[in-house]
């Protein structure tokens, strides 16, 4: 899906009247088309919040978050803070990350460490 956004990194900045940076800009990610990681450990919930999600699927879920991961890993990039709670899953079984502020970075010889 071209349309599907893996990673809700920010893609902008947004300045005041000053030129002062106070925020960034970022893909939309629909809420209502995805289910948090972590509502679907427990069967209960999941039969609740997803029936019919069988272990294939999950199996399908695990393999796409582990290509975003290696995506990242591949670019030089070390995620600080990956939690259940920040993956985001579509019916598809495509993974979103979000909340992505303990990344660290690297610019050269400069390294932006997560904190």
């Amino acid at each position: 899906d071209t349309q599907h956004v893996s990673i809700a990194w920010p893609t902008g900045l947004v300045k005041n009247e000053a030129g002062d940076v106070v925020g960034f800009t970022m893909p939309l990610v629909n809420s209502s088309k995805v289910i948090p990681l972590h509502q679907l450990y427990n069967p209960k919930v999941r039969r609740q919040r997803a029936p019919g999600i069988t272990w294939q699927y999950l199996l399908r879920i695990a393999r796409n978050l582990s290509a975003v991961v290696a995506a990242l890993h591949d670019k030089g990039y070390v995620i600080g803070d990956l939690n259940e709670s920040n993956v985001l899953v579509t019916d598809r079984a495509l993974v979103t990350l979000v909340d992505c502020d303990s990344v660290q970075a690297q610019d050269g010889r400069t390294i932006y460490r997560c904190t």
